[in-house]
């Protein structure tokens, strides 16, 4: 006989099943009844072979496989490769090494898609990668005349994805001063700016009436007038993990003067941007 077709093949016992060529079809090879093959199953010179189930299958010069599955971990067919939940895709490499790919426990399809250029994987959370860009904006005009420091209503909130990331804090604060009257000391017109995250400042700048409280001062001859500025700011900061609002607060040098934080009437705005960055 030069050809033997068997649609369904059942055994239960026995120490070990070979199919040789010249078999042309096999559909499916079952192993029921919780049956065990000592030295597995051989199948050669098999064109196709619909499904396979042994706790054992070597395979040479099978051109088709329809499904082949491996326990509960993985299945292999038309669609591709699909594997168990908790499983994981392992990679080899040249060497000794390896990388597993391990999808998210979060539900829901996600895809990775790889470059079609030759190149290096990057790792997301390599040190110093940036993960997530927040920016906020504050275009309404806010007055003081207190030496406290209060709310320009410039804010911004971001939550960490990793909770040893830095954040980079930009800022660009603009800030109006006015001063009616004469002072005979130095920083006769001034207003300070700091930065806060929650309620804890991280900007370097002193609560004392003078030095680096002050965002800009005048302090020439000039007892009068309206000076308009942008305050900028630059920070790096180890929150920690959740989620953090970044601020600034404004006050004058001295009572008497009058600062403005944002100009009321203009396009012109202040602005905070928020960076976190891989650590």
């Amino acid at each position: 006989m030069s050809t033997l077709k068997v649609n369904t093949l059942q055994t239960n016992t026995g120490s070990g099943f070979n199919i040789d060529s010249p078999l042309e079809s096999i559909p499916s090879i079952d192993v029921t009844g919780g049956a065990v093959f000592g030295a597995g199953i051989n199948v050669t010179g098999i064109s196709t072979l619909g499904n396979a189930t042994a706790s054992t299958l070597n395979v040479s010069g099978v051109s088709t496989f329809t499904t082949v599955k491996v326990g509960t971990a993985a299945t292999i067919d038309s669609s591709g490769v699909q594997v168990g939940a908790g499983k994981s895709v392992r990679i080899f490499g040249s060497t000794s090494g390896f990388s597993d790919i391990i999808a998210s426990s979060a539900a829901g399809a996600s895809e990775l898609l790889l470059p079609n250029t030759s190149g290096t994987l990057d790792r997301l959370n390599r040190q110093w990668n940036l993960l997530q860009v927040v920016n906020g904006s504050y275009s309404t005009q806010v007055t003081s005349t207190s030496t406290s420091f209060a709310d320009t209503g410039l804010s911004a909130s971001i939550t960490l994805t990793a909770s040893t990331s830095k954040i980079l804090v930009l800022i660009s604060q603009q800030l109006i001063i006015t001063s009616p009257v004469s002072f005979s000391t130095y920083y006769r017109t001034s207003a300070g700016v700091i930065v806060l995250r929650n309620s804890t400042q991280i900007s370097n700048n002193s609560n004392a009436d003078s030095g680096g409280r002050y965002g800009f001062h005048v302090s020439s001859s000039v007892s009068t007038g309206v000076w308009s500025s942008y305050w900028k700011g630059m920070f790096l900061d180890t929150p920690g993990a959740g989620t953090h609002t970044y601020k600034t607060q404004f006050a004058v040098g001295l009572a008497g003067n009058t600062a403005y934080a944002q100009a009321a009437g203009t396009q012109e705005q202040s602005t905070i941007t928020l960076l976190e960055v891989a650590a």
